[in-house]
């Protein structure tokens, strides 16, 4: 599992995979991992080589950062699926 922060360190990890002759799949969310998201991930992991995910809060949408009431997974452990 590679763990990026920024959208520049996402695009190198794609694109050197890209240039491997690799297919990549990419699964968005906003944060919240629920069961659909997981399905999403199996779908993708069967059809790609490699899957990326997403796991942005947009604070445009949701505001700053509140401890407790960000749209958070309890008990997510950041593994891969």
């Amino acid at each position: 599992m590679v763990i990026v922060t920024t959208a520049r360190a996402a695009r190198k990890v794609s694109e050197g995979w890209r240039r491997r002759g690799l297919t990549v799949g990419f699964v968005p969310t906003m944060g919240a991992l629920h069961a659909g998201h997981l399905a999403l991930v199996a779908a993708s992991k069967k059809r790609c080589d490699r899957t990326m995910v997403s796991v942005f809060v947009n604070p445009m949408q949701f505001g700053p950062a509140i401890p407790g009431r960000s749209p958070v997974t309890e008990g997510f452990s950041g593994g891969p699926a």
